[in-house]
């Protein structure tokens, strides 16, 4: 069969010519890292992705208006009470390409709000998980945008201002987002402490959504934090409607991950991959 064909048909892609690449965009120094990630499939999307992570807690009650009913909240040990761990991160994703076919090169700008640990409730009331849930993704490339909605992610289209320590978007009228950061701290790893405390809890956890045909999906993604680059930042947001579930309307400021691990802030550069999907049963 046909590489782009069984691509198409991984990613329930019903398009038969996928949108062409953007141009002029310049890549960042060391994508050639991609090459040595393992375990590896054929079908495989892969990236980089250079953003501002914000680690925080929200009330309980926002993060359930977030969820879909097939979905319970599962906070992680430590979790203050009343509350839920959320993820929000603003950044520019870099060499976006299928695995095989490195014709299809993207790079664009992604902000993405989401819930870690979720669960699943099944029809005999067991649950299985944790899951990381989406609740908003903004972004301004088709490709990206077009196997998203696929798998029933939330994406939608919007217009992007990025800068080295700014980051808005906006969907027509005025900026729904408008964020300033900056750098406060030295380089760290992944063996930093505060790290490796959300990234227990709230990284590589597969994505849970419900598609367009109504089936239930996990979407195996993984960060590879053993070759990335991160340092502390500080974060002054400020959102300006409530269109972004898990994320109300209001002015935030976090402090940067060398202070605590949540609430905190800070800038990553790093490979991604992420995997065909799978189908659940409810």
């Amino acid at each position: 069969m046909d590489d782009q064909i069984l691509f198409q048909r991984q990613w329930y892609l019903k398009n038969p010519d996928l949108p062409s690449p953007d141009e002029g965009r310049q890549g960042l120094a060391g994508a050639s890292a991609r090459a040595r990630l393992l375990p590896q499939s054929p079908n495989d999307i892969i990236g980089r992705y250079r953003a501002y992570i914000i680690l925080t807690y929200i009330d309980v009650a926002v993060a359930q208006a977030a969820l879909p009913g097939y979905l319970q909240l599962a906070p992680p040990p430590g979790t203050p009470p009343g509350k839920h761990p959320a993820m929000y991160s603003f950044g520019t994703h870099e060499h976006v390409h299928p695995r095989f076919f490195t014709l299809w090169d993207y790079s664009y700008d992604e902000a993405l709000i989401g819930l870690p640990n979720v669960l699943l409730r099944r029809a005999d009331g067991s649950t299985t998980g944790p899951f990381f849930h989406m609740t908003a993704v903004r972004l301004d490339n088709l490709f990206a945008d077009e196997i998203g909605v696929a798998m029933g992610f939330p994406k939608k289209m919007a217009k992007f201002q990025v800068t080295n320590n700014s980051y808005s978007f906006r969907m027509g009228g005025g900026p729904i987002m408008v964020g300033q950061f900056q750098l406060s701290g030295g380089v760290f790893d992944s063996s930093f402490p505060n790290f490796q405390v959300i990234e227990k809890f709230m990284l590589q956890q597969p994505v849970i959504t419900q598609s367009p045909l109504g089936n239930l999906l996990q979407v195996p993604f993984h960060i590879f934090t053993d070759t990335a680059v991160m340092q502390p930042a500080t974060a002054a947001i400020e959102i300006a409607d409530m269109s972004l579930p898990g994320l109300p309307a209001g002015k935030y400021n976090f402090q940067g991950i060398d202070v605590a691990p949540i609430p905190s802030a800070y800038h990553s550069i790093h490979d991604w991959q992420m995997s065909p999907p799978q189908s659940i049963q409810q």
